[in-house]
């Protein structure tokens, strides 16, 4: 899943942190124990509270940004191992 995007940050942040917390409410309801997820995440100020949501409801978090990502992009990507019935 992903907004439009308008290459904006102050636009751009809140509907993609909103995508975030919508696909951890449907994670709960799907996800089997130890599934994994990839999702991608602007830095900003949600980002540290994103990533601790992430950390709660998974074993492993590894923050990366690939090589093919431009270098003044915000987006990296949170991949989740691990997941917790909570």
């Amino acid at each position: 899943m992903s907004p439009n995007l308008s290459g904006t940050d102050a636009i751009d942040v809140p509907p993609s942190v909103h995508l975030v917390v919508r696909a951890f409410d449907i994670a709960e309801r799907v996800l089997n124990p130890e599934a994994c997820a990839l999702i991608k995440l602007f830095q900003g100020r949600t980002f540290q509270g994103i990533v601790a949501l992430t950390r709660r409801k998974f074993a492993r978090v590894t923050l990366c940004k690939p090589e093919a990502s431009r270098s003044r992009s915000p987006g990296l990507y949170l991949l989740a191992k691990g997941f917790r019935l909570v």
